[in-house]
């Protein structure tokens, strides 16, 4: 749909920032071994409050592995091991990009996919503040089929900077993931 006037994009393959607010520099993220796009793209943001950094992130999906396993039992562990190098390291990789900015109020969002328990999240994101673990209720369902739920997608922000106030799960729009809401409070 048409957003209107007023708004400023930026785009590097399937990653999309919009803001009402000037987008000063979109730089993305490196990219992860033998990967041909890059996981995360950091925006400089030119708000009222001065330059906030926003990185939207696309990490790699466990879903090929696991329809390895399904389908191919123990014979589909290699490939199960090759995906989750893969979103291991897209994941280091981000992180680290997303560190190198934390100089000035930083945001880190999009799909993840993996779960806040996720030893692989834990081990990347955990100085991060979780916007729905820290206020969010329920149990925030990002992502769904007929038989399982799953929070996939976070709203992250650097504790220094950054205060989430309230996180919520958005509407069905009928798409694969429901939309993830956050207020934060910028110092």
């Amino acid at each position: 749909p048409e957003l209107g006037s007023g708004w400023h994009a930026a785009r590097d393959g399937q990653l999309l920032v919009l803001s009402r607010f000037p987008i000063l520099a979109a730089t993305p993220s490196p990219r992860g071994e033998g990967r041909w796009y890059s996981p995360g793209l950091r925006c400089e943001i030119d708000t009222p409050g001065g330059p906030l950094h926003v990185h939207c992130v696309h990490l790699y999906t466990l879903r090929k592995g696991l329809e390895a396993i399904m389908g191919q039992k123990w014979r589909g562990i290699p490939e199960m091991k090759r995906v989750i190098g893969i979103r291991n390291n897209e994941s280091e990789v981000c992180s680290q990009f997303a560190r190198e900015s934390r100089k000035i109020p930083t945001i880190v969002l999009g799909d993840f996919n993996m779960t806040g328990d996720s030893v692989v999240f834990r081990d990347h994101w955990d100085a991060w503040q979780d916007a729905f673990a820290v206020c969010g209720w329920g149990c925030g369902y990002t992502f769904g089929t007929r038989k399982i739920g799953l929070r996939i997608d976070h709203i992250l922000s650097d504790p220094i900077h950054c205060q989430p106030l309230s996180c919520r799960v958005g509407p069905d729009f009928h798409g694969q993931h429901r939309p993830l809401v956050a207020d934060l409070w910028v110092r």
